[in-house]
């Protein structure tokens, strides 16, 4: 019996081992790890799992600028990241928290996340913008949606500024949003801007 057993559990490792190579590429012991913790959201004990895969500034041909003032407010905040080499014109993605419009940030000290997003974007042809926004209730409705339209509005009056685009109203703004920040809300993005001068996408929602 406890033969059995043994063979049953070494067939059992193999097929999951097999399983996850042909659905993802992650490592074999997150992969177990993951399990572990099982079907649950977990985001610290996930977020320590991938934290020591991701890269660690500064970031080999990847230009970062942080804090860039988009609006007047404190938390009108925007970090861009660009090409190291000069390159040719290339299309704008905006990264933005969720939290609800209540919580949150675009980056946490001695967190890879969520430049991990914006390096991801640099390397498939984009120039990435990650963005904060005032949060309720000391910003009440509708602030935080109001900082998401500046948002899109500086990039298609600035972004030109940074070298990597020749002309910023040819380029598409693509916004992604994480959590509450879905579709519906990212259409507020388009408000108070001409889209005569930036083609916007609004893209899916990102969940983690």
């Amino acid at each position: 019996m406890a033969l059995m057993k043994s063979a049953l559990a070494a067939i059992a490792t193999m097929c999951v081992s097999a399983a996850f190579a042909q659905q993802t590429p992650m490592p074999e012991d997150i992969a177990w790890k993951l399990l572990e913790i099982g079907r649950v959201i977990d985001v610290p004990k996930t977020a320590a799992l991938y934290a020591p895969l991701q890269q660690k500034e500064p970031y080999a041909g990847v230009k970062v600028e942080r804090d860039v003032k988009y609006g007047p407010a404190d938390r009108n905040l925007l970090d861009v990241f660009t090409p190291e080499a000069n390159s040719s014109s290339r299309p704008v993605l905006i990264f933005i928290h969720g939290g609800g419009f209540v919580a949150g940030n675009k980056r946490n000290p001695g967190s890879p996340f969520y430049d991990n997003i914006m390096l991801w974007a640099v390397k498939s042809g984009f120039v990435a913008g990650n963005a904060t926004y005032r949060l309720a209730p000391q910003f009440m409705w509708p602030a935080g949606s109001e900082d998401l339209a500046s948002v899109v509005q500086w990039v298609s009056e600035k972004i030109g500024q940074r070298g990597s685009l020749s002309r910023a109203d040819d380029e598409i703004i693509d916004a992604h949003g994480r959590g509450k920040i879905d579709n519906r809300r990212c259409g507020i993005l388009a408000h108070g801007i001409n889209r005569d001068d930036a083609n916007v996408s609004l893209g899916p929602e990102l969940h983690h």
